[in-house]
């Protein structure tokens, strides 16, 4: 299945939540959704994401495990023939196994801990790493956001906004990775409401140069939905 900008592509959609994630279920505390890293490719897993953070974490290799994983959590008793299903389902071991074959992929962690999967060439074509570190990145972000004048601000962002110049280098050098790690750090971030206009600018760009445009339109209505405050 491929998701849809129609339905199921913004269904029980929260803030920081990315196009990656396909909200399946819900409990009092968290969304579970369907994750996949292109809009072509089938669900690797299913992840958790607490509500109102970014940190989005793999949970369960199916609906069945998810049963189980949140069964076991709430300490339920399944009936019988559903709990004789997840026993032979073996999926604990699935979800292992397949989320260490991705984290192979994974170029970058990003802020949501899940990280970004990228198409990297022999020649190390399609990503390079960032200028700051995300220690610095998440001092950045946070300070801007205490101090009022612009001024200071734009003092505080420096380091960010130089990263921001040679993102456009690495775009223009094929190097996709660098500029989608960033949009998705500062999307991933606690202050990420603050920074809605760069997410909204640098986050569909980068899914559209790495060929993902299903994702670019589905973050454009994410973004669109924020600002009229209907997210």
């Amino acid at each position: 299945a491929v998701v849809s900008t129609q339905s199921t592509g913004m269904i029980d959609r929260e803030w920081q939540c990315p196009p990656e994630f396909q909200p399946c279920a819900r409990d009092q505390k968290s969304l579970y959704g369907l994750w996949r890293d292109t809009p072509t490719d089938l669900p690797v897993f299913i992840a958790r994401k607490e509500m109102n953070k970014g940190v989005i974490t793999p949970v369960a290799i199916d609906l069945l495990d998810l049963i189980r994983v949140l069964g076991k959590e709430q300490d339920s008793t399944l009936p019988q023939e559903l709990s004789k299903l997840i026993e032979e389902n073996e999926s604990e071991k699935d979800l292992k196994r397949v989320d260490s074959a991705r984290r192979k992929l994974v170029v970058a962690k990003t802020f949501n801990k899940i990280g970004i999967v990228v198409p990297v060439s022999k020649k190390d074509v399609g990503y390079r790493p960032l200028t700051v570190t995300y220690g610095e990145l998440d001092k950045m972000l946070t300070k801007s956001c205490e101090v009022e004048s612009e001024e200071e601000k734009d003092k505080i962002l420096a380091p960010f906004d130089e990263c921001v110049n040679y993102i456009q280098f690495a775009n223009d050098e094929c190097d996709y990775g660098m500029g989608f790690e960033l949009a998705m750090c500062v999307f991933a971030h606690k202050e990420s409401r603050n920074f809605l206009g760069t997410i909204s600018s640098m986050l569909p760009l980068a899914y559209d140069l790495l060929g993902r445009t299903l994702f670019s339109k589905i973050m454009k209505k994410i973004c669109k939905k924020e600002e009229n405050g209907s997210l």
